[in-house]
């Protein structure tokens, strides 16, 4: 630990200053008594430590002045009751996990843990790997949590998708400049970082470990990890481009921590993606967890900042038409919880202005054996008819 410094006196006209003694250690930790209680505020980029005062003057008032000491990359700078200002190095949870925690088993154990409002980083690879699970301490099984993606930071290369129908085509590296992915001959489509594959563990029922057995049993690693990209249990949501920096997923836990993974970012993803892909890439997304509180949650549940969307799966031989009867009714559903009123009452409103849109085109499976022959529709209302 490094030497101890002690704040001096600054006048500061009538304010009461309270000036603390404090310190700091070579790893730039700063620690005060002062204030009495918790607060916490987190930035990615260059972060600068403060100085806490505490100034009375008929009520509680605080100032900050800056220290010496400042630091780069993602960082999280907290202060509690007895302690105060205090970075601390986000966790990383590394794209290795994925082809080294956990492999060609039925069920894993969880790959670290992360506390409620903690930021973090989860790294993915262009494969489309799932990386976790992580445990989110203090959640039990039934919970709802939402996950808020506070930033995706893409690592190329880049390529494109390959045609599906004609697959011999291959793909084409891309040049990525000015938030652009350029094609040759200067064709271009503007980036759109987004997180494919958000979910949790789901419950290991009998079926459910079955179906990772079977996954072992053709000679796949995958094991658990094909349970992700199933998404009926509705414990992850299927390949939607809506889950950009900004955004957040409200899900269910199914398990006791969790089990939050991971995988599959696109840097431009199309809606409907008729290819089964868009431009994969490899990523580190920072995100956070906390309680979901005021929204009905019985599919996951995508919040952007202008829309609220239902991502439903239904069964794996299900048609378009029992898709889109399933997203509308749990939309119905999530609109009368919101307001409480009636699912009758709801009708109205959700008859009027719910818009229905394919995660996934229904028609790829045929084009791509392996594929899973599941897909999810999206059931969509603007966020402001709740502010009504």
């Amino acid at each position: 630990m490094g030497e101890a410094k002690r704040a001096l006196p600054v006048p500061f006209g009538q304010f009461d200053i309270m000036f603390s003694l404090c310190y700091y250690t070579d790893e730039a930790d700063l620690v005060t008594p002062f204030p009495p209680f918790r607060r916490e505020t987190r930035s990615q980029g260059r972060v600068s430590l403060y100085l806490a005062l505490m100034a009375r003057y008929g009520s509680l008032c605080w100032f900050a002045v800056p220290v010496r000491r400042e630091y780069d990359g993602p960082c999280a700078v907290s202060w509690d009751g007895d302690s105060a200002i205090r970075r601390r190095a986000v966790q990383r949870f590394a794209r290795s996990a994925i082809h080294s925690h956990s492999v060609g088993v039925e069920w894993p154990e969880f790959l670290g843990a992360v506390q409620l409002g903690e930021m973090f980083v989860v790294e993915t690879d262009r494969d489309g790997g799932v990386n976790g699970p992580i445990e989110i301490a203090g959640v039990s099984a039934g919970e709802t949590i939402v996950v808020r993606i506070k930033g995706i930071e893409m690592i190329g290369p880049f390529e494109s998708a390959a045609d599906p129908f004609h697959p011999e085509a291959g793909t084409v590296e891309l040049e990525y400049r000015d938030e652009c992915f350029y094609f040759p001959r200067n064709f271009r489509v503007q980036a759109n970082p987004t997180v494919g594959n958000l979910g949790v563990l789901p419950k290991p029922s009998e079926e459910v470990l079955s179906a990772s057995r079977d996954a072992l049993s053709h000679g796949e690693r995958l094991g658990w990890r094909r349970l992700l990209r199933t998404p009926q249990g509705r414990h992850c949501h299927q390949d939607c481009p809506w889950l950009s920096a900004g955004s957040a997923l409200h899900l269910q836990a199914q398990v006791d921590g969790a089990g939050l993974c991971l995988a599959d970012v696109h840097g431009y993803r199309p809606s409907g993606q008729l290819a089964y892909s868009g431009i994969e890439v490899a990523a580190d997304v920072t995100l956070t967890v906390e309680r979901s509180q005021g929204w009905l949650v019985e599919w996951p549940l995508i919040e952007t900042a202008d829309k609220v969307m239902v991502a439903v799966s239904p069964p794996a031989d299900a048609d378009r038409a029992e898709a889109d009867r399933l997203a509308y009714a749990a939309m119905r559903r999530l609109v009368a919880a919101r307001a409480g009123i009636s699912d009758e009452q709801a009708n109205a409103l959700v008859a009027t202005a719910v818009e229905l849109q394919a995660c996934s085109a229904p028609s790829t499976a045929a084009h791509l054996p392996d594929a899973p022959a599941s897909f999810a529709m999206v059931a969509a209302l603007p966020k402001d008819i709740f502010r009504a």
